[in-house]
């Protein structure tokens, strides 16, 4: 299996003679290595990933506990092409408490920035960093960013490599001792380990509990021009346990000349927000750029996954992430993480309910569509688990886009996504698992509707794929998780609904109005030993309806799902 580079995009690869000789059907495991990074009798208890281009390695930095007071920062490089781990090598080993590493790559300076927050006791703590460069294993020295009083702490690093002295920016939430409340603060660093400008507040007006800040992992793409932009993004306790999310972004300069903070999502009960790098591939809609913001968000009993499309200014369409999976478990959802690889979104996240108190590790893909003037994101790719944590959920996910290594937006690339493994209540060590987000294609649609469970114990799911969302490009659809063996196929129609077990079915029909049925010839599938149909190179300008086939028009909203036999007479819908 290999990936080359065409014209319209990055193509995976499979040996003619291995498909000769294969059992079909054939499917790319999303999932492609599974990695252990550590193994020792130390127990890690926080970690952060990114990306180096143009030495396509990643650096994978974690804190490990030496004593009560005392916490280390230690680091490593990974190869995931040839799949070499790297010897551990130290950030700190000082007595000195190290927590909450970050860590993030600049495309110009050609090294990565780590920084921490230093420190034993709350008022008493700093943030710190420290420089690594990719190439070479030479690290700068330790110095300090922040004053007294930072409690958390993020970093994101210049995309482009326009020659500037703005390499990273940093940002933490501080303890505002006189008004009583957390601020949230960032800082420019340059690569010589030095500060360039000043403090800069990003949220400090008294009262306001503004805290556990995130920051783009990159700026963009190393090939945009020099006004290449960050977002940070912040929650804001209102009282209690409620919050909600806001944002701000800032030029990689540290200028905000043109740019207001804003609420990303103004409904209650809403935490710990993770952002993008910087996404700008939809010119042809607008010029806007763009970032996706996943969050956890309360409803009912338990924590929710959220995302939004924010843009400069405002944010849309948010979306409940277990919904659109049509997964109602009554899990929590806890820290997702997000990577942008030029097309799809990863979101890596952990929910609870595993067995002894363990917390499953899974990830979503996730493209960004268009529905009228505004975007939205659509799941490329249902929920994958990839591994199982036993320490509290704090995970992290970094694309090769992330640190300036894709050449075109239309090529796509791997993903690392980290976790810490507790196999002992005195140890844990760090996992990983490199992803093909998405496959090697676009989602062009957003999942509705809720399926009912079928005979093989779960919901059918559909989605949509392309080569392009530009309108009339060819198009295919996919619905998985059906029973084996099972014969089905698409219907489609102008209008969404919502009816219960029609005509007897054990599904739900989540069409109405004039429905068309795509079971002409070729179009009545089997889901064979997989569960799974799909259908390719639909026909816009030939879709079915009870007055026979229509052309889609441009403007017009198309809506799918798929009917199949379920165990004996009883028929299913997927959502």
């Amino acid at each position: 299996l290999h990936q080359e580079l065409t014209d319209s995009g990055l193509r995976i690869v499979v040996p003619a003679d291995f498909v000769a000789a294969a059992a079909l059907p054939l499917t790319i495991d999303p999932i492609l290595s599974t990695y252990s990074f550590t193994s020792n009798t130390r127990r890690q208890v926080d970690l952060d990933v990114s990306y180096a281009g143009p030495d396509e390695i990643y650096q994978i930095v974690f804190s490990e506990l030496q004593s009560a007071n005392d916490s280390d920062v230690l680091n490593l490089f990974f190869d995931e092409e040839n799949g070499t781990i790297f010897p551990v090598s130290s950030l700190d080993i000082t007595s000195a408490d190290w927590r909450l590493p970050r860590c993030a790559f600049s495309y110009e300076a050609r090294q990565f920035l780590c920084v921490a927050v230093v420190g034993s006791s709350v008022g008493s703590r700093r943030v710190w960093g420290r420089t690594r460069e990719s190439n070479i294993p030479l690290s700068g020295v330790q110095f300090p960013i922040s004053g007294f009083g930072a409690e958390y702490v993020d970093v994101g690093g210049k995309g482009n490599a326009v020659a500037t002295i703005y390499d990273y920016m940093v940002v933490w939430h501080e303890a505002d001792t006189l008004n009583q409340d957390f601020d949230i603060v960032a800082q420019a660093v340059n690569s010589d380990s030095t500060l360039t400008q000043g403090r800069i507040t990003i949220a400090g007006d008294p009262d306001d509990l503004d805290r556990y800040p995130a920051i783009s992992k990159s700026s963009g793409r190393f090939a945009d021009n020099v006004d290449s932009e960050y977002m940070i993004v912040w929650e804001r306790e209102l009282a209690g346990d409620n919050a909600d999310i806001h944002a701000q972004v800032i030029e990689y300069t540290g200028s905000r000349t043109g740019h207001s903070p804003f609420r990303a999502y103004s409904f209650s009960e809403a935490r710990r927000p993770d952002v993008s790098s910087r996404d700008t591939r939809f010119g042809f809609f607008d010029e806007d750029p763009f970032w996706v913001i996943p969050f956890e968000r309360r409803t009912g009993d338990n924590f929710d996954l959220f995302a939004v499309v924010a843009r400069d200014g405002g944010a849309d369409n948010a979306r409940s992430i277990p919904r659109m999976q049509d997964y109602d478990d009554g899990l929590n959802f806890f820290r997702p993480q997000v990577a942008f690889d030029g097309s799809d979104y990863l979101v890596a996240y952990a929910t609870d309910g595993g067995p002894g108190g363990a917390y499953p590790v899974h990830y979503t893909a996730m493209s960004v569509v268009r529905e009228n003037d505004e975007l939205r994101v659509a799941l490329s790719e249902r929920r994958q688990r990839i591994g199982t944590s036993m320490e509290f959920p704090r995970g992290a996910a970094a694309s090769l886009w992330d640190g300036g290594g894709i050449l075109l937006p239309s090529e796509r690339n791997k993903q690392l996504v980290v976790w810490l493994d507790r196999p002992t209540v005195t140890t844990s060590d760090v996992r990983g698992a490199a992803t093909l987000a998405g496959g090697p294609y676009l989602s062009l649609g957003a999942q509705y509707c809720d399926a009912n469970a079928n005979s093989g114990g779960t919901s059918a799911w559909m989605a949509a794929y392309g080569t392009s969302q530009r309108p009339g490009a060819t198009f295919w659809l996919e619905c998985t998780q059906m029973p084996q063996n099972s014969f089905g196929h698409f219907l489609c129609s102008l209008n969404s609904g919502f009816v219960a077990n029609p005509a007897g079915s054990a599904g739900n029909l989540c069409l109405q109005g004039g429905i068309g049925r795509l079971n002409r010839p070729g179009e009545i599938l089997n889901s064979g030993d997989e569960g799974k149909i799909l259908l390719f190179d639909v026909d816009t300008q030939a879709l079915p309806s009870p007055l026979g086939t229509v052309s889609a028009m441009s403007g017009e909203f198309w809506y799918f799902t798929t009917w199949f036999r379920d165990v004996g007479s009883t028929s299913n819908f997927s959502n």
